[in-house]
């Protein structure tokens, strides 16, 4: 979805992978998968509407390559405690020709800052729009992250639909019958040990990619969440939950589908006890549509 259509009545959360969404989901015309700023032949092509804020800071050029020298400094991390302290350290020690600009601007704003009056309004207000755009880049950090983590299942699934189709080819082929004695123990087998690896593979931790993407989406677009232990989550806080109502639905979202709505702050939703003014994005209300535990994963 280019950024310059209508927005999106809704964005699934947390997956950025449409492999990883129902397809009846993917199916309502007013819903769109979250592009983290890849570029769009590295996407699914035609299984979704994508939706590409349009201030992500990086390009997809650049995006590309900040997961790759993200996860190179994962490959070179001697212990997982050295992965927090990327997060943490000057921009520039971490991309030595990424976003400059971002850490630039908020060293260079020291001297102006020594002024007075208009000089020391306008040191202010650059210090916020630095701070903003710092806030930014992190944010689309963090997806990318989640987009290459959730890569490896997207693999794993793609293995097994491959295996199913090439060993139903193969019964086929010797004429061997759904009730005869074929090779279909073997392959479920084999499909239940990919399914492990899947299960297996860490999944980003749905909080932080809800707090990411709250950063760019726009007020007004709702969440579709696709992760049952999400609403379970929202339960145990003590969320207000209510029953779906058909006629306050997103086009082609059945009410079948969902199992409760949840209006909330995005602070309260990410389990934060208060706001935190230095995240006001999350200062801001959001209706989620839960889907069931079914459709979601």
């Amino acid at each position: 979805m280019d950024p310059s259509e209508t927005l999106p009545a809704f964005v699934c959360a947390p997956w950025l992978h449409a492999e990883m969404i129902p397809q009846a989901v993917l199916d309502c015309p007013g819903g769109a998968v979250f592009n983290p700023g890849l570029a769009q032949g590295e996407l699914q092509a035609g299984a979704a509407n994508w939706f590409s804020p349009a201030d992500l800071p990086l390009d997809p050029r650049s995006a590309r390559r900040v997961l790759a020298e993200m996860l190179e400094f994962g490959r070179q991390a001697a212990r997982p405690s050295d992965l927090a302290v990327f997060s943490v350290k000057p921009i520039d020690d971490n991309y030595s020709e990424t976003v400059l600009n971002i850490d630039a601007e908020m060293r260079d704003l020291s001297t102006l800052e020594q002024g007075v009056g208009a000089g020391a309004e306008a040191a202010g207000q650059a210090r916020q729009e630095a701070k903003e755009k710092e806030s930014a880049f992190k944010a689309q950090q963090a997806l990318l992250l989640a987009w290459q983590a959730e890569e490896h299942i997207v693999e794993l699934m793609g293995l097994e639909n491959g295996l199913g189709k090439g060993w139903q080819g193969f019964e086929n082929s010797l004429g061997l019958s759904e009730e005869g004695e074929g090779l279909s123990e073997e392959f479920q087998i084999t499909s239940d040990r990919l399914r492990t690896l899947a299960g297996d593979r860490p999944t980003p931790d749905w909080k932080n990619v809800l707090a990411a993407m709250a950063r760019f989406l726009p007020l007004g677009t709702a969440i579709v969440a696709c992760r049952s232990d999400m609403l379970k989550y929202w339960q145990e806080q003590g969320l207000d939950i209510k029953s779906p109502e058909p006629d306050k639905l997103p086009p082609g979202l059945g009410a079948e589908l969902l199992a409760g709505v949840v209006s909330e702050m995005y602070w309260r939703l990410i389990g934060l006890d208060e706001h935190d003014p230095d995240l006001p994005w999350l200062d801001r209300p959001v209706v989620v549509f839960c889907l069931k535990e079914e459709g979601g994963q």
